[in-house]
């Protein structure tokens, strides 16, 4: 047997066994089968209290499976098409079966009202427009088997031609692409996160179908129910799916309680049908979804054998021929699939449909996702699905390796030996912990961007509420802003030497100004392609740039003066210390707000641990070369620390012949850091409610960081004194903002995708007036203390701002940052334990309402 043979006759039986499992438990309530079972651990006869399931067999399957193995049949004999009017009579015809035996077990009123006005003469495509029960849904895996999911548009053709005659309406085609689009995914050789992306995609496709009912979207509802049992204990779980999704016969409640249960027993056939079982309500059809999409992912071959000897002999199935005609379907993948209306589902806002109500999302959603190599990015700060997501770890390694192999490590290094009186083996100590450590800090806080697919400060509206995180939003665009200028500035620097070596032009006002846009030129191109041009660029420029920089390195080693390195006397221990600080606040804590920006299209599945150690070594192995460099020089060169223009004062050590592979190699190391930087940015300013493309945004970004070049370059005699102000003054805030978001970091699992671009007041991250007060307060009061310790200033005569306890030993030593990192998260922790929501597995302790108002089903309806 093959492989996707294998998942497909899964499917079939995992959908039997999801049936039968709860054919004994189906319309009774949860409390009741906990009274009269205790727990459901494998097949039971219909209770004889249950009036549609009394004196069923052990194994006995019901509706599901029929009608299920209908309309596969259907599929084979009208090669990958179904006749509506021979899927009515073979439903009628099965219901008049059911009725000679004696069977509760019928047609719902929905399914048999549509099927009896084709009897009359109805057409087809008029007599499903109001069903929107979960008929469809329970019988539509044989076309999930049959066809592929993709290209999506043909996949839901399939589904809503197998909707038509009963379900074709927009609730009932969107659950049933669900269904249908898991399973499909499944037996392509999908994983569990990829079938329930797939779900989610189809049921959004299939919402656009049908005639409009009333009611929840389906797409919406299933991320949030299998988000909302992540992490819970079963019994807790269960009893949310219960109490909250709802078992009933709705499409809304239903489905999404099948892909809950589907999670919850992470995509395990047997577990995920037996919790679908204890579940009560319309078990038998939500163990069916389960079990098919289950049974998909994991074979036949894994399902129990007992069970599946059980429900061959006590019903005579034989589900292997079925699975073989529709596999030669879904080989054959007829190029036409079956001729569906997409007209019939009126215009929003038009005569037949009232027009859906405005949700505010703070951005328009891209039209394109498209994340590959020169592709423009058209996605913007909504969640990445997770059937977008790919990639590896190593990705976050050549990225802070780019990031950081410009020449800014030097003079950082050189500030070690000139301010702090570091000898080179210390210098080297606190270069290995201040880098390595803070870029483990960066990559533990991408883990974020992971679980929830959006960028940092987007998922940061889950911490402080979608008001209260303007605040922090606002300071890391001006710190990235800050980044960019100082990265433009030193690269305009290095483009003038260049210049100056190579041609003999002196410098000037207006070829600063080119500098500065040829600069800022490259740094859009990259920038503006996106995501995956950035990560591609990153890797093969890393290899290239840093070459050069290896080729300069050993020239500038040339240069030191051995004697006094090693002659120099050891600094005391305090100093470390304030170094270890000093070289994590301008390395790693800078780009803190920004490592999931980068990490949100990796897939779910990848451990956090590999996103800590690829950005530690990646960022931490160039850094530890520069910053050592930078202190051996300083031993020769002790102004280095100081330089007004850092890129002339290394190339001044250089042989002449050197200095156009030097400067080459400073350009292009910096402009692998802005461009990251830049890219950040522009998800930042669209997070702030600036409403514009991506591409805008990168766009406006990269004005303001032209003007700032100018100011720094033509008016701003000191450009190191600028820079270290700047930073030390961004640190508190930004660090503050760390504290608390690894707090929250520590104590959830999954974020709300929809109610993370919801910024009104139906989002679930609307707190209380729009601010989550704990996670602010903790924040403003971390920012405060933090300035007391603090001093900015220029020079011993330009001070921007002194704090009252700046002269103390952790103010003189520039540690403030470190004391607001430590008290941000302290007080959020101890705020949240104050209000009770420290169990914060997946979302708040308080369980959360549904994205929208559950609809009514009209009529009990198991079919």
């Amino acid at each position: 047997m093959s492989h996707q043979h294998d998942r497909a006759l899964g499917a079939l039986y995992g959908l039997a066994m999801g049936d039968a499992l709860g054919m004994p438990t189906q319309i009774m309530p949860r409390r009741s089968i906990v009274a009269r079972f205790g727990a459901v651990t494998g097949f039971e006869p219909g209770p004889a209290e249950n009036p549609v399931s009394a004196g069923l067999p052990a194994g006995s399957v019901t509706d599901d499976t029929d009608q299920a193995v209908i309309v596969g049949r259907l599929l084979v004999d009208g090669n990958g098409h179904i006749d509506p009017l021979r899927l009515a009579q073979e439903l009628l015809e099965w219901e008049r079966a059911m009725k000679a035996k004696g069977s509760y077990d019928l047609l719902g009123p929905s399914t048999k009202a549509a099927l009896e006005a084709v009897s009359r003469g109805v057409p087809p495509e008029e007599a499903g427009r109001s069903g929107s029960t979960n008929g469809a849904a329970m019988r539509i895996t044989p076309v999930g088997v049959a066809f592929p999911d993709k290209p999506l548009e043909a996949f839901v053709d399939h589904v809503a031609a197998a909707c038509r005659v009963t379900h074709d309406t927009t609730l009932g085609i969107a659950s049933a692409a669900a269904v249908g689009a898991a399973v499909s995914r499944g037996v392509g050789g999908g994983g569990l996160e990829d079938a329930i992306a797939a779900g989610i995609t189809a049921a959004a496709a299939g919402a656009e179908r049908g005639h409009w009912v009333y009611g929840a979207s389906i797409a919406a509802r299933i991320e949030w129910a299998v988000d909302l049992v992540r992490g819970l204990p079963e019994a807790q779980a269960l009893d949310r799916v219960s109490d909250l999704v709802g078992t009933s016969v709705a499409s809304q409640e239903s489905v999404p309680a099948a892909f809950a249960v589907l999670a919850l027993a992470d995509g395990e056939p047997w577990r995920a049908c037996l919790l679908a079982a204890n579940l009560g309500g319309d078990c038998d059809t939500i163990g069916a979804i389960a079990g098919a999409i289950a049974g998909s992912l994991s074979g036949a071959s894994a399902l129990p054998a007992d069970a599946l000897t059980t429900l061959r002999s006590v019903n005579g199935l034989d589900l292997e021929p079925l699975a073989t005609s529709l596999l030669a379907l879904r080989a054959a993948a007829p190029g036409e699939p079956p001729a569906v209306s997409r007209a019939t589902r009126p215009v929003p806002g038009r005569r037949g449909r009232p027009a859906e109500p405005h949700r505010k999302t703070g951005t328009t959603m891209a039209a394109s996702q498209d994340d590959r190599v020169g592709a423009v990015e058209t996605r913007g700060i909504e969640p990445v699905p997770d059937t977008e997501r790919h990639g590896h770890p190593g990705q976050m390694f050549w990225t802070w390796f780019a990031a950081n192999i410009s020449i800014l490590g030097l003079p950082l290094g050189a500030a070690l030996v000139s301010f702090r009186g570091l000898n080179i083996w210390q210098a080297v100590i606190v270069a290995v912990i201040g880098s390595f450590g803070s870029f483990a800090l960066v990559g533990a806080l991408s883990i974020a961007g992971k679980r929830g697919g959006a960028p940092a400060l987007t998922l940061s509206r889950a911490v402080f509420g979608v008001r209260g995180n303007a605040g922090p939003t606002l300071i890391t665009w001006l710190s990235r802003l800050g980044w960019e200028t100082i990265n433009t500035t030193t690269a305009a620097f290095a483009l003038l030497a260049l210049l100056n070596v190579a041609f003999g032009v002196r410098q000037n006002a207006v070829l600063t100004v080119v500098c500065l846009l040829v600069f800022i030129g490259c740094t859009l191109l990259i920038s503006g392609l996106g995501h995956a041009t950035i990560m591609w660029i990153n890797k093969w420029a890393t290899y290239a740039f840093g070459v050069l920089n290896l080729v300069v390195i050993a020239f500038l080693a040339a240069t030191v003066a051995w004697d006094k390195v090693f002659q120099a006397p050891a600094g005391p221990v305090s100093a470390m210390v304030v170094g270890t600080g000093m070289i994590a606040a301008g390395t790693g804590i800078g780009w803190a707000n920004a490592g999931a920006d980068y990490a949100r299209y990796l897939p779910r599945q990848i451990p956090g641990r590999r996103l800590v150690a690829a950005s530690a070594f990646g960022a931490g192995i160039p850094l530890v070369v520069l910053i050592s460099l930078g202190s051996l020089l300083a031993a020769g060169q002790p102004d280095l620390a100081s330089a007004a223009d850092p890129v002339s004062a290394i190339n001044a050590m250089l042989p002449s012949w050197m200095s156009i592979p030097y400067l080459i190699a400073a350009f292009g190391g910096l402009l692998l850091s802005n461009h990251l930087s830049v890219y950040s940015a522009g998800l930042t300013m669209i997070t702030l409610g600036i409403r514009v493309r991506r591409t805008v945004a990168v766009g406006l970004d990269v004005v303001v960081t032209f003007a700032g070049g100018i100011y720094f370059i033509l008016i701003a005699k000191d450009f190191y004194g600028p820079f270290i102000t700047f930073l030390t003054l961004l640190a508190v805030p930004i660090t503050a903002w760390v504290g608390v978001f690894a707090v929250d970091l520590m104590l959830r699992r999954s974020y709300d995708r929809v109610a993370l671009m919801d910024v009104g007041p139906t989002s679930r991250y609307w707190f209380r007036g729009g601010v989550h007060w704990s996670a602010l307060g903790a924040w403003v009061v971390a920012i405060v203390v933090g300035l007391l310790f603090t001093e900015a200033a220029t020079s011993s005569t330009d001070v921007w701002f002194a704090g009252p306890l700046s002269g103390t030993w952790v103010g003189t030593n520039g540690l403030g940052w470190v004391v607001t990192l430590a008290l941000a998260a302290g007080v959020y922790a101890l705020l949240l334990r104050l209000g009770g929501a420290t169990a914060r597995a997946d979302e708040p302790s308080e369980p959360p309402l549904p994205p929208h108002t559950l609809a009514e089903p009209t009529a009990q309806e198991s079919a």
